[in-house]
């Protein structure tokens, strides 16, 4: 069987004892570039925010300006408890009600002053610039993260902070903050304070509408509720766990660059907040574009990309030493989705922040490796057990080129790679999390466990490990890491999932899902002319999408892409220019309906 709580599969999946091999079209052989390279130290813009740079009106708030939640009731116990997607779910979303909403100014406010005003507190400077700060409480959680929305006025900067002294921002905002909102870095802490600085001439507006509560029992490795070591804490099925701080490098030859390229993934979908890995990747010609790979089971939207918080160097300080709070290690906030498949399970994003210096980028072999039998790969991860989420972890594999007991249904060798474990071992939260050569070049990327005793984690007999196949995935994502290498696709060719519309110029794909049923996959294609086709999702006669592309370059010098909706749930169009491989996305958010009219695409 297949392990839904390491695999996300809307439904179970039996082996298949009886290996069979499925043709799946190769990239071109020997495309590849070295393992990790080190990024060159960077200079900071600024330094990081620290308390001191703050007003810190903390102190001065009442219980009117600071805003506190129940407890989580027993649904939302219950709702977090439940395994969905085969993720590690580590939070939920939770609306306030009412809302805390800053709207204008009271009718006075002399300079030097502060009063109560929109569930905070606001002061005027002695300048005549605004300060408002509040508070957001969620008893139990081991961290926070804040939606704000609202429409800020231009030139509003707002930062987030606890009592301890960790402090995330400025967030720059100005005019409508796209789509629902902006989700802010966790704050460690169940307590959050929010500051916001507007401009003497503004009209001040900001709203805090919902947090994501991170659990503590459920992110107990990060040091919050627990410092005991993953020896003492592990339960049986993970006794076979290597800390990756115990490994030498004689073991594995990339494994400090390779520990400098993986991240913990925290990101939203639908109302929970889950847990992945994902790794830096490098391109050809060394550009330092902070393009990281994960697996699209993880997710394949722009709207969880957006919330995407990557968290950096987060292991232990010696071997199997006790595990350190996560508040103080390098992240990055956002990211935008390039591209992603179910096809090999891959999703690609570039991280709208800079990885921290001193990363490393990992090279990459579009060589199919799938049955190349007894050859080692090797993982650092961060699994997440359902006592946490863990600090970086150690596994090695080696590749079977006759699976055993068999493959499993709709993960076809070549497609996926199949391997068994050798060293150490993946749990919930590996997901995503790349697979490499000896030299640091990743073949692929976790997808979860095939065989018949996929509840202990440790057992390599009757298990397989599956990583999605960077082969497959290489095709997709060539424009990208191979800029040099001519860029996209020069035609367009149809397919199931593939609309080719204005003389095949423009390659039309849609990835649509569910987050309340955990379901999900790509549109299904069907042409109605040269320039218009459409997409259904559950079935033939349902249609959920219309796409047209137009030759718009005689009255305004682009192409046009337009589209109707016909479907309120989860989706992300992507449109490719093959011609020069420029790419356009259009996300919608679930139960929002809407068609987009976009004159000026390319």
């Amino acid at each position: 069987m297949i392990d839904l709580r390491r695999l996300a599969a809307a439904c179970a999946f039996a082996v298949v004892v009886s290996v069979f091999f499925v043709a799946v079209p190769a990239a071109a052989a020997g495309v590849s570039i070295p393992g990790a390279f080190y990024e060159p130290a960077r200079t900071l813009a600024a330094a990081p925010a620290a308390l001191a740079d703050l007003a810190n009106a903390a102190a001065a708030l009442t219980a009117a300006e600071r805003h506190a939640l129940p407890p989580l009731s027993d649904s939302e116990r219950g709702e977090l408890a439940r395994s969905e997607k085969g993720l590690a779910k580590v939070g939920l979303l939770r609306r306030l009600d009412p809302g805390i909403l800053l709207a204008g100014l009271p009718p006075t406010l002399a300079r030097g002053s502060r009063r109560a005003w929109g569930g905070g507190l606001l002061e005027r400077s002695d300048d005549g610039s605004l300060v408002w700060t509040t508070a957001v409480v969620s008893p139990g959680a081991a961290g926070i993260r804040l939606l704000l929305a609202g429409g800020p006025a231009a030139g509003t900067r707002v930062y987030v902070y606890s009592a301890p002294g960790e402090v995330h921002g400025p967030y720059e905002l100005g005019g409508a903050v796209p789509g629902e909102g902006l989700w802010t870095n966790t704050v460690f802490s169940d307590e959050v304070f929010v500051e916001a600085h507007f401009a003497d001439s503004s009209s001040p507006r900001l709203a805090i509408e919902a947090i994501g509560h991170l659990e503590g029992s459920r992110l107990a490795g990060v040091g919050l509720h627990s410092t005991v070591p993953a020896s003492a804490a592990s339960p049986l099925t993970t006794t076979c766990f290597v800390d990756a701080s115990c490994v030498a490098p004689s073991e594995f030859g990339a494994l400090d660059a390779a520990s400098h390229a993986v991240a913990t993934l925290l990101f939203r979908d639908g109302l929970s907040f889950y847990a992945c890995s994902g790794g830096l990747v490098g391109t050809t010609d060394r550009s330092f574009e902070p393009y990281l790979l994960t697996a699209n089971h993880c997710f394949g939207t722009q709207s969880s990309a957006s919330t995407l918080e990557a968290v950096f160097n987060y292991r232990t300080s010696a071997c199997n030493s006790a595990y350190p709070m996560m508040s103080g290690f390098p992240r990055t906030l956002g990211a935008t989705l390039v591209a992603t498949s179910t096809t090999s399970d891959f999703t690609l994003v570039r991280l709208s922040q800079a990885p921290p210096a001193g990363s490393y980028f990992l090279g990459w072999s579009s060589d199919d490796v799938s049955r190349s039998g007894g050859t080692p790969l090797y993982r650092i991860s961060y699994p997440a057990p359902d006592d946490g989420v863990w600090p970086q972890y150690y596994s090695r594999h080696t590749i079977s080129s006759v699976p055993t007991p068999g493959t499993c249904r709709g993960y076809a060798q070549g497609s996926f790679i199949y391997s068994k474990d050798t060293v150490g071992g993946v749990s919930v939260g590996s997901s995503g999390a790349p697979v490499l050569l000896a030299d640091g070049r990743i073949v692929g990327q976790l997808l979860g466990a095939c065989g018949g005793n996929v509840s202990d984690d440790c057992d390599s007999v009757a298990n397989s490990t599956v990583d999605g196949a960077f082969a497959v995935s290489y095709p997709q994502i060539s424009q990208w890491l191979n800029p040099t290498g001519g860029g996209g696709p020069s035609t367009c060719t149809p397919n199931a999932a593939t609309l080719c519309l204005n003389g095949s110029r423009f390659k039309v794909e849609v990835a649509w899902g569910v987050p309340s049923q955990g379901t999900g996959g790509s549109g299904t294609a069907v042409p109605l002319s040269g320039d218009t086709g459409y997409f259904w999702f559950f079935s033939s006669g349902n249609v959920e999408l219309i796409v047209k592309a137009l030759d718009g370059r005689v009255v305004n010098g682009h192409y046009w892409i337009f589209y109707g909706a016909l479907s309120d749930v989860e989706y992300t169009i992507t449109v490719t220019d093959t011609s020069n491989g420029s790419v356009k996305t259009y996300s919608n958010p679930q139960g929002h309906m809407a068609s987009v009219a976009d004159t000026s695409a390319f």
